[in-house]
């Protein structure tokens, strides 16, 4: 705090009182008070003087209205040469049932908590302007808000709601001296263990209210106020900081009334669901099948009987009827789209898409015209069993017959045909690595037109980035259209800088 010059509106009595006392311990160079009530204001002012070698200067003022607040501000920036920091401490705090609040009640506070508050930031920011930075920064405006802006009170409305407005006016006028080098925030405390509080036996509710189990002392929430009102801060603006012990968190539940969608849903928050044969063997990170595989949550179900035999090689349709019901119980769970794990159940595509109302992409292979139309050249496509690729799961993909493509297959690699169609519990992760490396060595050997690799099967994901190490081309696989999809489903706003 040392060489900063402090102007506090409300200084003269609580949180004001307090930051003025911990600004002269911390060799502030000079500190301002402007109140209303002239003698608490001139009592601060000896008590900032005993604790410390500061300069000190006053203004008696109502700042319910512009001309007395600029000219108040003016008055004490005067005298003390330069204001570094403004603090806004000054408010009104009523409490009244909130069908009882009156037009005076609101006039009131509105006019000290929303205008004065106002008022006094306009003078301190033409004053800013005007002076030299320290540091990048011309000045800094702190206001104090409340956790009221941010939660239900019936009993204090009027308070609350001029609280929210002064966190609102906080980020607009950031937004509007940000090129100034004025940085401007606010902080907004919890109830706090005062004095007042004390004798009026209101601690008893702070601490029920705190999931800490007691109230936050006046010193702790000060702390946050000089942080951001002090040199340490040079970057942050527009910001609002809660100061709650939990206490706004804790309660938040209280605020907004939601609706679960589904009468069977006891679980919400998965956008992908995710059908898996009915198999047995490891399933490594990068496996459609292991949940971490994501940065969201997914949702899976085992499509019962359809083990990797009877969907690869037997292309039974009698399974049609396990993967419906395992559609529809996704879809009842609340996923907002269904995908597959294993490219072979293309075959089964357009019976899933008519089975539930949301969108189902079951195989790898539907990416295949999308991979075409990017890359205009020939696709090659690293399958489980390529004999086993028949031209209808291309069909069902919408792979049109023109798409140059280059199947081959892992059925030759005995690691992996002992692990996916005749598991017994294990799974030998280097044998099949090196695998999976010679079966690309030799599509690349064979062909010399591949502009990008489709890896059909689900277990082949965790070894893409070697594939694309290798080959030096896209690899695509369930895991790039899985995200792709998400991304789809839960689209989250921009924020940045222009």
């Amino acid at each position: 705090m040392a060489r900063l010059s402090f102007v506090i509106v409300g200084g003269g009595s609580g949180l004001g009182l307090l930051l003025g006392q911990m600004l002269a311990e911390r060799n502030a160079e000079a500190i301002g008070v402007i109140d209303l009530d002239t003698r608490s204001a001139e009592a601060a002012l000896d008590a900032y003087r005993r604790k410390g070698n500061v300069v000190t200067a006053f203004a008696t003022c109502d700042i319910r209205t512009s001309n007395n607040a600029h000219a108040a501000f003016e008055q004490v920036a005067n005298q003390l040469t330069r204001v570094d920091t403004l603090i806004n401490c000054a408010a009104i705090y009523p409490r009244k049932p909130l069908l009882e609040i009156s037009d005076a009640d609101w006039d009131a506070s509105n006019a000290v908590n929303v205008k004065g508050t106002f008022h006094m930031m306009v003078a301190a920011v033409r004053h800013m302007r005007q002076q030299t930075p320290k540091n990048k920064v011309r000045g800094r405006i702190v206001n104090i808000t409340s956790v009221d802006a941010f939660k239900a009170h019936p009993k204090n409305a009027h308070y609350a709601a001029t609280k929210a407005a002064v966190v609102s006016l906080t980020k607009s006028f950031a937004h509007e001296v940000a090129a100034d080098g004025i940085l401007v925030n606010s902080v907004a405390p919890a109830g706090m263990a005062t004095e007042t509080a004390k004798e009026s036996g209101f601690l008893a509710e702070l601490a029920a209210a705190s999931p800490l189990g007691r109230g936050g002392e006046p010193e702790e929430m000060a702390e946050w106020v000089l942080m951001a009102g002090g040199s340490r801060n040079t970057f942050m603006t527009g910001e609002n900081i809660i100061v709650s012990g939990g206490y706004i968190y804790a309660w938040s539940w209280f605020v907004t009334i939601y609706r679960s969608r589904l009468q069977s849903q006891s679980w919400t928050g998965e956008t992908i669901g995710i059908l898996v044969l009915d198999c047995f063997y490891p399933y490594l990170p990068g496996n459609v099948a292991n949940a971490t595989t994501y940065k969201f949550p997914v949702r899976y179900a085992v499509v019962e009987g359809a083990t990797s035999d009877r969907l690869v090689y037997d292309r039974d349709p009698a399974l049609i009827e396990s993967f419906i019901a395992a559609a529809r119980q996704l879809e009842s769970e609340g996923v907002k789209a269904i995908t597959g794990a294993c490219g072979f159940m293309a075959i089964f595509q357009k019976e899933l898409t008519a089975s539930v109302s949301i969108p189902v992409f079951s195989s790898s292979l539907l990416q295949i015209p999308f991979i075409y139309q990017i890359t205009g050249k020939r696709i090659g496509v690293i399958s489980a069993d390529k004999t086993k690729l028949m031209p209808q799961h291309f069909e069902n993909a919408g792979v049109a017959s023109d798409i140059p493509l280059a199947l081959v297959g892992m059925e030759n690699v005995v690691a992996f045909t002992q692990a996916i169609f005749y598991p017994d519990g294990t799974l030998d992760n280097d044998a099949i690595r090196n695998g999976v490396l010679d079966v690309v060595q030799n599509l690349l050997d064979k062909y010399d037109d591949i502009g990008s690799i489709l890896l059909e099967c689900s277990d082949l994901p965790p070894y893409a980035a070697e594939v694309q190490a290798v080959s030096g081309l896209p690899v695509f696989d369930f895991v790039t259209m899985i995200n792709y999809v998400h991304e789809t489903l839960a689209r989250k706003p921009y924020s940045g800088w222009i």
